[in-house]
């Protein structure tokens, strides 16, 4: 199993340095370098959003949104009632954050192969993922700011909802009638 393995990282290793030599890179000197470049950090950006929304929405409490929706703060009925309109369907707004992140995780390597080596892609995209894609906007999104952060990228995700709904729309389906709709229920004691 071990030599297997082993086997497999080898090819892979070849193939990466096989296709690395096949397609030359883009020039520093070729404005589409700094064009690949920018594209590749703003995937990385929006990625991080997408992966940040969904772990802040996740953790606000719809049960919360909707006291705020009535409370005598102008500032708390501002932002809940955006809010809550998109977690009234958890299934859309997950599916379409998810998606979201996924589509710009998939088409950061490939420009980043353009304009660096293949391994090199391969490299700078995971590190980029993990830091700036998924552990900073996560733990930025969860934190005390997260219902601000939401009101704040409401517009976004309402975007995304349109147009991936082709998309998202048999997911949700599936999703609500598999799983059922996800309520909170908070039981209150006097």
């Amino acid at each position: 199993m071990r030599g297997h393995r082993i086997m497999m990282a080898a090819v892979l290793v070849s193939y990466t340095m096989q296709s690395a030599v096949d397609e030359p890179l883009i020039p520093t000197s070729s404005p589409l370098f700094y064009l690949y470049a920018l594209i590749s950090f703003l995937l990385s950006c929006f990625a991080g959003v997408c992966s940040g929304l969904t772990v802040g929405y996740m953790s606000i409490s719809k049960t919360e949104m909707q006291i705020w929706v009535n409370s005598e703060s102008e500032y708390e009925r501002k932002v809940a009632r955006p809010i809550l309109d998109i977690l009234n369907n958890h299934h859309m707004l997950l599916s379409t954050l998810l998606l979201s992140n996924s589509l710009c995780l998939e088409a950061l390597p490939i420009f980043l192969d353009k304009i660096v080596p293949s391994y090199m892609a391969i490299i700078i995209s995971t590190c980029a993922v993990v830091v700036f894609g998924e552990v900073l906007p996560q733990a930025y999104c969860t934190g005390p700011h997260k219902t601000t952060i939401g009101y704040f990228f409401a517009p976004l995700v309402r975007f995304l909802q349109f147009v991936l709904y082709v998309f998202v729309a048999p997911m949700t389906y599936v999703l609500d009638n598999w799983l059922g709709h996800h309520d909170d229920k908070i039981v209150l004691t006097a």
